[in-house]
């Protein structure tokens, strides 16, 4: 229930601004002269939201793994930590009947995200920085997160929300990397085209879709919480809150690749200067929520 008001308070905020837009075509005259039909315009940007809802529902998994270079996870033998081990022993306990699919992404901090339109169909990818670094018990704690987000329905209901939102941001913006000729990207490098889209998303979010896009940021934010006291009546509050400690100490590298899946993240050690700006509690409050 919870969900379905979230994504109708999405669809009413878009909804608001294109009346908005609407009123300041018809007050300048602008209507008559292109020959837009009264609501026109309201009904077509809430057209492209749901579409934008429909996209990365069906698509989201895919666009999330493109984005970050998902690969195929090693094998146990190969890994210090058995990541699909950890999933088939943890999913009952969340009530999940079916493993998702495992993957790995370039990432030095100890971190992974889960993205997928229904529970049969979702990625759960883990960083190189989770394998390489984090213990049994810190692994446990990131992929309890990430399974616990799917089964409250949290991935589902932020990804539809998501999608509302790039329908007016993301999406042009990569359309507009693309025009530049600049969007061939590796998950090793960034390119001149960071700084550009960071700039054009924002501003279309502040132009276009202000209530949504807040409310985007607002829910991922509250579901994280409500996910870490989840995990907590399960795993124990002092091991997920250890957890939380140790990544704090870890700063991985962002760049704007990652735009699509950061939603879904486990979450990041540094938060941005204006905190309500984020997708994200920092580890530290997150801590403190937990004691």
């Amino acid at each position: 229930m919870r969900s379905f008001l979230i994504l109708c308070l999405g669809i009413l905020g878009i909804a608001t601004s294109f009346v908005l837009f609407d009123i300041l075509l018809r007050e300048y005259g602008i209507s008559q002269i292109l020959q837009i039909r009264p609501y026109a315009v309201l009904i077509g940007g809430v057209i492209v939201a749901l579409c934008g809802a429909a996209s990365t529902w069906y698509l989201g998994k895919d666009i999330a793994g493109w984005s970050v270079n998902v690969q195929p996870l090693p094998t146990a033998a190969q890994a210090r930590i058995d990541v699909a081990g950890m999933v088939a022993n943890l999913s009952p306990r969340f009530g999940l009947s079916s493993m998702p699919e495992l993957g790995v992404f370039p990432g030095t901090d100890i971190n992974a995200f889960i993205v997928g339109r229904n529970q049969k169909v979702v990625t759960l990818a883990v960083t190189d920085g989770l394998l390489e670094h984090a213990t049994p018990e810190q692994a446990e704690v990131v992929i309890a997160y990430c399974l616990a987000k799917l089964t409250n329905g949290y991935t589902l209901t932020q990804l539809l929300l998501q999608g509302m939102v790039a329908a007016f941001t993301l999406f042009p913006a990569r359309m507009f990397a693309l025009i530049l000729g600049t969007s061939l990207r590796t998950a090793d490098e960034d390119t001149p085209t960071d700084g550009v889209e960071h700039l054009v998303i924002a501003g279309l979010e502040f132009a276009l879709i202000p209530l949504t896009a807040l409310l985007n940021r607002w829910f991922s934010r509250s579901a994280q919480a409500q996910t870490d006291q989840y995990v907590a009546s399960i795993l124990g509050r002092e091991c997920i809150a250890s957890t939380l400690s140790s990544c704090a100490k870890e700063h991985g590298r962002q760049t704007n690749r990652e735009a699509f899946m950061m939603p879904h993240k486990f979450g990041l050690a540094k938060e941005p200067h204006l905190g309500w700006l984020s997708y994200h509690l920092t580890y530290k409050v997150r801590g403190r929520r937990l004691v």
